[in-house]
């Protein structure tokens, strides 16, 4: 299921990309797929793919191998959005493969683009990957057509030749430096109001105190979490954001450290009103208790476990 995202929220996500010189270079095409082909919004695209690349990156070893899964798996998900009325719209089959054609698209050039301009035949880390994405697509019309009118355009706005810096999606860092200053204020921001909130534990964690601010400071990173935080959950909570998905974190977070600290003293430092459940309950399966789907939560396990071990 993909969620169809307010206006702020789509704003939100452009500012995080916008530095991308890809993701420049794909807006015009993709806006205008959403204005004739009733295609998803450029900004929920392009995080589908920053969702893929980011499992590619957690993959240390027969990458390629997602491709077929992750391109059934877009399919599927493609078929149904959740609107902002919170009802859900049952899309073709058609529209939901060619959503899935599109983010791989995306995926593509983003590997593509690890290649130096003029060292195109030279053996790069992410051949295997792309080839998988062209063997699988390459009979498919609709991939034909949308690669070439990627590679078509030559000349920018200002009458410049195109060119794209040269930057692999898979190496750490790639996600900040495709924020404008406006997105990473907004991080920034929310992860200063996350470790204000969180100091009453801080000594109950030590020395971890230190991998939980980074752990935080890389789920913000991820498609969508920030966004995701700033929903109020539950309703009227008591930080004015989303707790049940703080408290989710840091079951996780305090389950692998095996804290001797109890959830039920947590809680009590933290909050005035019992969160205790949602602390405990983290797991993608816990019903209302959670916030997290099975991916977002081995995501989050992953993350916990690289700052831990750093």
């Amino acid at each position: 299921m993909i969620e169809q995202l307010s206006l702020i929220d789509e704003e939100s996500l452009h500012h995080s990309y916008r530095r991308n010189d890809l993701f420049r270079h794909w807006s015009p095409i993709l806006s205008r797929l959403e204005r004739e082909n009733d295609e998803i919004n450029p900004c929920v695209l392009w995080s589908l793919a920053v969702k893929f690349i980011q499992r590619l990156r957690d993959e240390k070893e027969y990458r390629d191998e997602l491709v077929d899964l992750e391109y059934n798996h877009l399919i599927k998900e493609s078929y149904v959005v959740l609107l902002q009325s919170k009802t859900y719209f049952q899309r073709s089959g058609q529209l939901a493969e060619r959503t899935a054609i599109t983010v791989m698209c995306i995926v593509l050039t983003l590997l593509m683009n690890a290649v130096e301009k003029g060292k195109e035949d030279e053996s790069f880390n992410n051949r295997p990957i792309c080839l998988a994405i062209v063997t699988m697509l390459c009979g498919h019309p609709y991939f034909v057509d949308l690669m070439d009118t990627f590679f078509k355009k030559k000349i920018d706005n200002n009458g410049k030749e195109i060119e794209f810096k040269p930057c692999d999606p898979l190496i750490e860092g790639f996600d900040i430096d495709n924020m404008d200053e406006t997105a990473k204020t907004e991080r920034d921001e929310m992860l200063e109001f996350i470790t204000n909130h969180a100091q009453p534990i801080q000594s109950m964690i030590t020395p971890q105190w230190d991998s939980f601010v980074e752990v935080w400071r890389q789920i913000l990173l991820l498609p969508n979490f920030l966004r995701k935080m700033r929903e109020e959950n539950p309703r009227k909570s008591q930080w004015g954001i989303n707790v049940k998905m703080f408290c989710n974190v840091l079951g996780i977070f305090h389950d692998i450290c095996n804290n001797s600290v109890s959830v039920v003293r947590l809680d009590r430092i933290l909050f005035a009103r019992s969160q205790k459940s949602y602390i405990s309950n983290h797991s993608y399966n816990a019903g209302s208790d959670t916030t997290l789907t099975k991916e977002e939560h081995q995501q989050i396990e992953q993350i916990i476990r690289n700052c831990l071990s750093n």
